[in-house]
């Protein structure tokens, strides 16, 4: 028996599909995965329904979540899903989005065009790291931004003592909403990045942050390092408090310590990525992005 509409989770999307499923009032399946030997994957999907929602992240193991999104797209249009509205809170390989050398791949088109096989009516997606990527699809693409999301969690703003900081050129897009969102003003960060050993070093601000409370937004933590060498000289140069914003934390091998012993007072990310064993850190804040998601369904 066919159900109108339901809500499909693949791995690592669970918390996503769950609050959609509240919010939205619609069933919340998820799929039966195994391995074969060979480490093939093994989808099997027992629900039927005229429209399904497939929530996916593709975070660590970046390709065998992507693999296993495609195969679950597959399996809804065999079951006689006739709209497949694809949710994807993070798309991987979303920085690789140019060819900076010759020989190298554009790995977000080729990503792109790896989901057209799939049978999606619609993707939505949170915070593409470049918001051009959307056009490497041939189906509507709508590229949600939680940066005013996440300005409105934050409650309690002295104005009189507070800046938005944007830590590079690639970020003064968002900084700039951010700092709009907040009614703060912005200061510009200039770095200088060592070709040979890739470390970056923060020499000029555009303004004082001399007892300011701090608070910056970035699109992705994946290294940490900008944000950790930015929270560095924001100390040294006297600021009082740090407070970074971002939506995707990639959850990397040491990230999150490297970022617990920098002079970063408070993190706040949404749970687009579920890291793959729990996070213990009196920084780290996780909010989720659910609410926004919906509200796009909604539209």
């Amino acid at each position: 028996m066919n159900q109108s509409t339901i809500i499909i989770s693949a791995s690592g999307a669970s918390p996503i599909s769950n609050s959609l499923s509240q919010l939205l009032d619609l069933p919340h399946y998820e799929v039966k995965t195994d391995t074969f030997p060979n480490q093939e994957l093994k989808i099997r999907l027992e629900q039927r329904a005229e429209t399904a929602i497939l929530v996916g992240s593709f975070s660590t193991p970046v390709n065998s979540r992507i693999i296993e999104y495609l195969l679950i797209a597959d399996a809804l249009k065999r079951r006689g899903c006739r709209t497949i509205i694809g949710v994807i809170s993070y798309l991987a390989y979303s920085k690789q989005d140019k060819v900076f050398l010759p020989g190298e791949p554009l790995s977000a088109k080729v990503i792109a065009s790896i989901l057209q096989t799939a049978p999606l009516t619609e993707i939505l997606t949170l915070d593409l790291h470049n918001p051009a990527i959307s056009g490497y699809f041939d189906c509507p693409v709508t590229n949600i931004s939680a940066v005013n999301y996440l300005a409105k969690k934050i409650t309690s703003l002295s104005a009189s003592d507070s800046l938005v900081v944007s830590p590079d050129a690639g970020s003064v897009k968002n900084a700039n909403r951010f700092a709009s969102a907040l009614q703060l003003p912005i200061v510009f960060a200039t770095k200088q990045r060592d070709l040979e050993t890739g470390k970056v070093k923060f020499t000029h601000l555009s303004e004082s942050v001399a007892d300011k409370n701090i608070y910056i937004y970035d699109d992705m933590i994946a290294t940490g390092n900008t944000l950790t060498y930015l929270a560095e000289y924001l100390k040294n140069e006297g600021a009082k408090t740090i407070n970074v914003f971002c939506t995707h934390h990639l959850y990397l091998d040491g990230v999150q310590t490297a970022i617990d012993k920098s002079p970063i007072d408070n993190l706040t990310v949404t749970n687009s990525i579920t890291p793959l064993t729990p996070i213990d850190s009196p920084k780290l804040k996780v909010i989720d992005c659910a609410p926004l998601i919906a509200e796009q369904l909604n539209q």
